[in-house]
Formats: structure tokens, sequence, C-alpha cells
């Protein structure tokens, strides 16, 4: 069995993380908001077009996207090992 040692926290294996910025970047990318209340209409939009799409929000937070990650990581640190050898 291989253990997998992660950071206390990491962005990357963070699902939440993926969905914030799925909405920072549908939602609120180049608007400036001046009222609370245009900020909640813009986050509900933003919330109901991730739920209009449950395949990309899946995959944003899917089980096969937290593997593929905590792969990618455990290469990186065996090439990091390779190159610094």
């Amino acid at each position: 069995m291989l253990q997998l040692f992660l950071p206390p926290y990491c962005s990357d294996l963070d699902s939440a993380e993926h969905l914030r910025n799925a909405l920072r970047g549908d939602g609120f990318a180049n608007h400036a908001l001046a009222y609370l209340d245009t900020v909640e209409y813009a986050l509900a939009d933003g919330l109901q077009a991730l739920d209009a799409e449950p395949s990309r929000t899946r995959c944003m937070t899917g089980p096969k996207r937290m593997i593929s990650m905590a792969l990618n990581t455990i290469l990186r640190e065996h090439l990091f090992k390779v190159q610094a050898a």
C-alpha cells in the first residue's frame, strides 16, 4: 500500500475551490458589483448555471478528479526527487 502524504491544505484537491473558481470566472468576472443584491443575484445565477450542467460540476468534484490530482502530486514529487539526485 502506498501512503500519500498531503500538505494540511491543498487547494488542488479541494472541491470547493474548483466550484468557487468556476463561480468567480462565470458569474463575477469583469463585473463591478456595487450592491449586495447584485452580488446575490450573480451568485444565484452562477449556482443555477452549475446546477444546469451536472456533468461539469461532477468533473470538478468527483472522485476521478481527486484520484488523478493525487496521482499527479505523487508524480511531481517523484520527478522532483529524480531531478534533484
